[in-house]
């Protein structure tokens, strides 16, 4: 079999998983897979939503030629690129060590200490994301209690968000943003911050961040020496951060209510 990297602009899609009548990464793929004899089945690491893109989509292919990579980027769109593979006799999504996704936000004019000290509370440890993810209806206790590793850097107009960890839930990464940039703009206090990754729940709840801004950055594996690179990989990171850098412009953003203090303000 062989696996791929593949890396895609998202915003011209409804996310990766195929869907009736409507454009989807997976569907891309499968039907360059059909026009090639290679059918339509293979497996996937990450199911991301509408708008979000990715340098570092993994794909499972049961096929033994170190050409098929470069004969999907002949019938994919543009949009969506292979750029690395390896042979191997299996690979289990087991082998997975961590996920990293970037997300790029306009600067805003926040207190980026204000992100640090709440980064610094969140980041390595053991804490409740119930509230930071989109049904915590349907999840147990267990599922939510979790490490994410954060960082926050400013590049220029936009704020940079890395957030890593072994898995993570659906809208999770884009509420985390939310709510660090909430906490940077002043509307929710590093003390409610705490309570929220405790367990309750924040009045109206914390929106996720526009998925235009969101890239699955990077998939770590047990075999990541095993790639053998297609494109360079910095310049396919380039190419995706500058659509995502124009498209995050025009997204919609819905912070979260502001936080009254003791006198309603």
């Amino acid at each position: 079999m062989i696996v791929l990297r593949c890396s895609y602009v998202g915003l011209n899609y409804h996310g990766f998983q195929v869907q009736p009548d409507v454009p989807t990464v997976q569907g891309e793929i499968r039907k360059a897979l059909s026009n090639l004899g290679l059918g339509l089945s293979f497996r996937y690491c990450s199911r991301t939503d509408a708008g979000v893109s990715a340098v570092d989509q993994l794909l499972v292919i049961n096929s033994d030629d170190p050409n098929v990579g470069v004969m999907l980027n002949d019938e994919l769109p543009e949009d969506v690129r292979i750029h690395a593979y390896f042979l191997t006799d299996r690979f289990d999504f087991g082998d997975v060590l961590y996920k990293e996704y970037l997300y790029v936000a306009p600067k805003f004019l926040v207190n980026l200490n204000k992100i640090n000290d709440a980064i610094e509370y969140m980041s390595g440890a053991r804490l409740n994301y119930l509230h930071l993810i989109k049904k915590p209806s349907q999840v147990d206790l267990k599922d939510v209690l979790m490490r994410i590793y954060v960082r926050v850097s400013l590049e220029k107009d936009n704020l940079l968000f890395r957030v890593k960890g072994k898995k993570f839930h659906w809208e999770q990464v884009r509420r985390i943003v939310n709510l660090l940039v909430a906490v940077g703009l002043g509307r929710v206090s590093l003390e409610t911050f705490k309570e929220i990754l405790h367990g309750k729940p924040y009045k109206s709840g914390i929106p996720p961040a526009p998925p235009e801004g969101l890239i699955l950055w990077r998939i770590y594996t047990r075999h990541d020496d095993k790639f053998v690179e297609m494109y360079e990989r910095r310049k396919i990171e380039e190419w995706i951060m500058r659509n995502v850098k124009k498209a995050i412009i025009s997204a919609k953003w819905v912070l979260p209510s502001k936080e009254k203090t003791l006198y309603g303000i």
